[in-house]
This record gives structure tokens, sequence and C-alpha cells, in this order.
């Protein structure tokens, strides 16, 4: 996959994609992770993930209106709040509470204290609580008024700026042909993306923003169009490890359509352009989430252990943990699923087979629920990575079809690697990682390093 997206960054370098702008805003910003995937989809057959939730009328409708109340009350409060933090949408249980792993311990740990303000859209409307924060506004008002807005208003916006939106299409069609359809979606959705900026302009100036902090650029660059618009300097927190090049990240670095920052959880991550930006913009703050795991009290399952599952090797892992629990009938194994993927009936018949076999939740947290097994097992999930950041020896499969991704850096005695089935015995009864370098992709989190961005 690597050579297909070199050859796409190149081909996007050599047209000059991000140069068709209004208002300075790379148009190529708002729409490149959609035709980003599709070109991957066309040239290398890898499937576009999709987390659209399902579609709830009156969460909807509720969130809508509690929204308007929270963006009304931002602009009829003078305090301000100089620190805007954006919420991830899939949020995990801790004790009892509702958390953002990634961003909610560094506002709980830093120096912030109740100088922030946490902007938050449920999925499909929905909002968990209790959580372990407050200051949180909902913005679903923001979202669907300026999609209302954007559909009478697309058309001007197209014939305001014709030459930009046409040479836009053709340096696309140069990628790959787009329908009439998808020109029209390009117009709607560069349009709600516009708007949306200009909006959040009015709240940032209102709130008194002095810097943001987002879990995934890709996401939220309406937020940070925003900012480069005012001149507000922008933190991506990392919200995941990566071997290598991804479409999501990678590809030429555009001072417009980055953020200015790109705070990291390890000094692994620490690699020019890995996540998009130089090095020279990436600061290692640590994981903040580790330390409100030291609190807890852990009971290990005994002779149990966990694999961990992705939608795009779902069969494989299927058949790995049924040839594990018939060859060791006196372990228990039990598979955890991505949160977006799902089993066939013919695969949970196959697992419900085995008495040794057991489906779990995957609601609480994926680091919180390693640490109750005696050892983890999977392909190449980042979980992997969290589980030895807390001491939990973890093994990666390189048979039934499943090959594992190295990086560059990776202390060859981090993990155990099983090269059959026979291999567990040792995984199970010899292999300890007790003097591995563990913090090299999750280390303690730098309260100090974080406290200093406040105050730039």
């Amino acid at each position: 996959m690597d050579n297909i997206l070199n050859e796409l960054f190149e081909k996007e370098k050599t047209l000059s994609i991000y140069n068709e702008r209004i208002w300075g805003i790379p148009l190529w910003s708002c729409i490149k992770r959609k035709y980003r995937s599709k070109y991957l989809f066309i040239h290398a057959k890898v499937p576009p993930m999709s987390n659209h939730p399902k579609f709830y009328l009156w969460p909807l409708v509720r969130s809508f209106i509690v929204s308007f109340w929270h963006i009304l009350k931002l602009f009829i409060c003078s305090e301000k709040k100089p620190n805007l933090f954006l919420g991830f949408m899939r949020l995990e249980q801790m004790n009892g509470l509702y958390m953002d792993k990634f961003i909610e311990p560094i506002i709980l740990l830093s120096e912030v204290k109740d100088k922030y303000v946490y902007f938050e859209r449920g999925r499909s409307g929905i909002h968990i609580s209790p959580r372990s924060i407050k200051n949180i506004v909902w913005t679903e008002f923001i979202d669907n008024f300026c999609t209302l807005m954007s559909c009478g208003l697309f058309p001007f916006f197209v014939l305001f700026n014709w030459k930009t939106y046409g040479n836009l299409i053709d340096k696309i069609n140069y990628l790959f042909p787009i329908s009439l359809k998808e020109r029209f979606y390009i117009y709607y959705i560069t349009t709600r993306f516009l708007l949306k900026a200009l909006f959040l302009c009015l709240v940032l100036k209102r709130l008194g923003v002095k810097r943001l902090f987002i879990p995934a650029a890709v996401i939220h660059y309406q937020y940070i169009a925003a900012c480069k618009l005012l001149k507000i300097p922008c933190y991506e927190i990392q919200h995941g490890i990566t071997a290598g090049q991804t479409y999501t990240y990678s590809g030429e670095y555009v001072p417009e359509a980055y953020p200015d920052y790109f705070l990291t959880f390890g000094k692994s991550s620490l690699k020019d352009s890995l996540f998009g930006l130089p090095l020279g913009r990436m600061i290692n703050i640590g994981c903040a989430f580790k330390s409100f795991l030291k609190e807890r009290n852990v009971v290990k399952l005994k002779n149990t252990y966990l694999l961990l599952s992705e939608p795009e090797i779902t069969q494989k892992m299927v058949h790995t943990i049924v040839e594990l629990a018939k060859m060791y009938p006196e372990y228990t194994f039990h598979l955890r699923l991505h949160p977006l993927e799902v089993l066939n009936q013919c695969q949970g018949t196959m697992l419900s087979e085995f008495a040794n076999i057991a489906l779990v939740d995957n609601i609480i947290n994926s680091t919180i629920v390693c640490m109750d097994y005696e050892g983890v097992i999977a392909e190449n999930t980042t979980v992997l990575y969290e589980a030895v950041s807390v001491g939990v020896k973890a093994a990666r499969l390189q048979y039934n079809g499943l090959q594992t991704i190295h990086f560059e850096d990776e202390p060859r005695d981090l993990f155990f690697y099983m090269k059959r089935a026979e291999d567990f015995s040792s995984f199970a009864n010899e292999f300890d990682i007790s003097d591995a370098n563990v913090d090299l992709f999750y280390s303690t989190f730098d309260v100090k390093t974080f406290n200093t961005l406040l105050v730039r």
C-alpha cells in the first residue's frame, strides 16, 4: 500500500492541489479524507472504514435544542475561556464515569483548571453521562445550522468562486473520474465547511480562545481553519500510533492544512512527517491516561487470554481463536471486537460451540480490559502497545494469513511473536516483559511540558 500512497502524494504535489483556496483555506483539506480513501479503494482495494452512527430522530432534535442553549450562553456570558478542547466522539467507561481518554485526563492533570471549554458532538445526538469533567458544550446546533444554510448557499459560493472550483474539479479528475453527483457533493460539503469555519470564528472570538487542542485533525479541520484565520495556535493530540504512512496524515506538508503542533504520547512517534508535520513541530507530552490506570486494583483472570480483533481480519481471528481453544482446552480465550466490527451469524455460531471461548464487551476502555488478563494476543492493533505500556504481556500473530508491521525502533523484546498455534505455550509459560522498554510508545504524562503550552 505504501507504493500507492507515495504515488497519490506525488500526484497531489505535482497538481498543486492545495492551491485552490477560498479565504486562504485549501479546499482539498475539506474533502481529502474521503477522496484519498476512494483512491486507495480503486488502486489497492482497501475498503473505506465507515463509522457513521445510526439515525435517531429524538436524540438529534433534543441535542439540537440543548446545543442552541449552550451556544447562546457562550455569547451571553462574558467569561473568557482561553483553552478550547475538542472531544473525541467515542467515550469509554472508567470507575462509573465516562471519559474521553485522550483529552479529559490532560484537563484533569494539568494546570488548565477552569479556564477551558470542552466542545462535544454526540454520536447521533447521544451524549453519555456522568462525566469526569465540566464545561462541556454540545455543538450540534453549529453543525446542523451550517448544514441547513449550506443547502441554500452553495450555488452562490460556486458562482462567486467558479474558477477555483473548476480548477479543483479538474485536479481531482486527474486522480480519478468523478461524476456530476460527486461534483455537487464537493460544492455542498466545502460550502458547509467554510460556513462552519466562519461561524466558529465568531464563537472563538467571543470566548477569547488563545489555543485549540484537538484529537483528530482530519475530522475537526473546520476548527483548524477558523484558528488559521484568527491566528490562534492549534495543537493536535495523538489519538493512536502508526508504524508508517497513512492516507489520514501523510503527504505534502502545507501549513494552512495542518495544525501548528502535534503532541505525541511517546518518543517513538517523534519522527519527521510521521503525522504530517515536520519534527520541529512535534512535542512529546506522554500519555495522561496512564496516570489514572495506576490507581486501579487489578485482579487477573487466571489462565485467561484476550484476543483483539479488527474489521479487516475478523475471519482470520475467528479461525485463530478456535484453533487455540481446541489445542489448549485448559485455557480460556476471550475475543474483543473493534467498536466498528460485527460478527456474522456463521462466525458467532462457530465461537458458541466452545465452552472456553467468550465474546466480551467492547465498551469499557481497552487498556483497562487488557489489565484483567494474563496476556493479550493480536496482529497490529495499537491496543497491543497500550497493553505493554501498563505491564501486560502481548503476543503478535504471524500465521493464518496474519502479518505484523513493525516500527523501525521497536524493541525486539517488547512482544512475543506467534508463528504457529503451538507457540502459545511458550508465550503463556515463559515469556516476560519485565525488562522491556514499555514507556517507548506511551510515556508517563509530562505535566510540566504541557503546562508550558498554556502560557505560550
